[in-house]
Parts: C-alpha cells; sequence; structure tokens
C-alpha cells in the first residue's frame, strides 16, 4: 500500500473528484439530448398524423359532394315561356316553373305534382282550368312520359320539340330541320337515319315516338 502524505491525498481527491462530475456531465448530456430528438420526433409523427387526418377528412368530404349535372327538359301548357329548359339533376317540376316564367292565371295547378323530380329529356305539361287531357298522367303528375302520348311530327316539329326527344340534341334538330328543308318531308320516320348523326341506335329510341303524318 502506497504511503502517500497529506499534500498527495488532496491531489488525488481532486482529480478522483473532476473525472466523476465530468463522467456525469457526459451521462447527463447524452440522455438530454436522446430526450430531446424523442420529443421532436414525437412532434413530427403526431403533426403528420394530424396533416394525415385533415387530408383524409377532406379527400371524405369532397368525395361526398354531389354533383351539379345538368338536365333539360321540356315544359309546355299554361305556362308564361313553354320550351325547355336547362336545370340541375334531381331539381322538381316547381323549379322549372319557375325559370319557364311561372304558370299562367288559367293554369290548373290542382292537377299538377309541383313536388315531381323531373327527368332528363322529359316533358312535362302544365294543364289549363277544364282543359280535357287524353293522358291519365296528366290529371295526377302534370307530366307526360314518351310511352302513350301524341308521337312527335319529324315533318312539322320545331327545334325546341325535336330537342325533348331521347338520343337529339340542339345539333341533331338543327340536321333534321335542314334535312327536311334541303330534301321535302320525310317520306317514313326509317328515312331519319338518313340524318347524319343519326344511326340505328339512336332509331331505335325514337321510332316509338315519331310519325311522319
Amino acid at each position: 500500500m502506497l504511503n502517500l502524505d497529506v499534500n498527495q491525498k488532496k491531489v488525488l481527491l481532486v482529480i478522483a473528484t473532476v473525472l466523476a462530475l465530468s463522467a456525469a456531465a457526459f451521462i447527463f448530456k447524452d440522455a438530454f439530448t436522446d430526450s430531446s430528438k424523442s420529443v421532436d420526433i414525437s412532434q413530427e409523427l403526431s403533426g403528420e398524423a394530424i396533416s394525415s387526418g385533415k387530408a383524409s377528412a377532406q379527400y371524405s368530404f369532397d368525395e361526398d359532394k354531389p354533383s351539379s349535372r345538368k338536365i333539360k327538359v321540356y315544359i309546355v301548357g299554361a305556362v308564361r315561356y313553354p320550351g325547355v329548359i336547362e336545370v340541375e339533376e334531381g331539381s322538381r317540376l316547381i323549379d322549372v316553373l319557375e325559370l319557364a316564367g311561372g304558370a299562367l292565371e288559367n293554369a290548373d295547378l290542382e292537377r299538377v305534382n309541383l313536388a315531381l323530380k323531373v327527368q332528363d329529356e322529359g316533358m312535362y305539361k302544365i294543364p289549363r282550368i277544364g282543359e280535357e287531357l287524353s293522358e291519365p298522367s296528366f290529371t295526377v303528375l302534370g307530366a307526360t312520359s314518351y310511352q302513350g302520348q301524341q308521337k312527335v311530327n319529324i315533318n312539322t316539329a320545331d327545334e325546341a320539340t325535336l330537342d325533348t326527344l331521347p338520343g337529339i340534341g340542339p345539333s341533331k334538330a338543327k340536321r333534321i330541320i335542314e334535312y327536311r328543308e334541303q330534301n321535302g318531308p320525310f317520306k317514313s320516320i326509317e328515312e331519319l337515319k338518313n340524318v347524319s348523326g343519326i344511326g340505328e341506335k339512336t332509331f331505335e329510341q325514337l321510332k316509338d315516338l315519331i310519325t311522319v303524318k
């Protein structure tokens, strides 16, 4: 065993104390650094999760947002401005009536279901008071379906009327009128297939709805 005097013991004690403090400081620094990194990582993960959640919620909202597709319907009868009206899909007959300028004073609205949802390419009639209607659907719904109603005469129908037929838009309606102006009245409904843009598929939709008489 070493024999040390008092001064040597003091020096060794100081050195041991310094070494111990240095080691403690090093350990504390590493622990603090690791803790800070953990906090930063947690905050980043938390922020990413929140951002991801917001994005997901936003996507779901946009996905469920209803579409605003436009459709065209034909309204006739006791209305101020009869004709083809463009409305949003899901609109009701009352919306179409308002866009047509409203009903005339002699309109019989008690025979009309104004809450009826209108359909694309549909034809709807507002009856007059005392008017006799051949279609039962008029008295119940105030609207006609194509089945059973008077057929459209493609030799006399105007552009707006032709536009109400399924598969016939404004451009084809114009071509039908141009064809009969250049070639004379249609001699048969099959002759309609001679009009540019009207093929067998379109004709199949029309053949029960049109006439040349």
